[in-house]
């Protein structure tokens, strides 16, 4: 993924993407704006977003390595959803509670 982060938690999420899962591209603005100053960012070359897309999208190892790792990350996620998945049981637990929580109001109201 290409990163062009603007302000507020963008920044934490791109650090997230390019340096914890190593699976992101850097291409924008390096200090977080303030709302105030929106509009007025220094302006991203088209140099630095087109060595963006080559890094992301090239052959080298780099590449590479970041998509084996996007494609871990994806199938883990497709586990968590399907059934017996963590969070398709956090779900499941969820209205569960959401049931008995409407049950116990019900008798209280009795």
């Amino acid at each position: 993924m290409i990163t062009w982060p603007m302000f507020a938690d963008q920044f934490y999420n791109e650090k997230l993407l390019v340096d914890v899962l190593k699976i992101g591209v850097s291409v924008g603005s390096k200090v977080n704006e303030l709302w105030l100053s929106i509009g007025e960012h220094e302006v991203v070359r088209r140099e630095e977003i087109a060595k963006g897309v080559e890094i992301l999208m090239g052959s080298g190892e780099e590449s590479m390595e970041m998509r084996i790792t996007a494609k871990k990350l994806g199938d883990a996620a497709k586990r968590s959803i399907m059934e017996g998945g963590d969070s398709y049981n956090n779900l499941i637990q969820l209205i569960d509670e959401l049931k008995s929580v409407k049950i116990a109001r019900e008798l209280e109201k009795n």
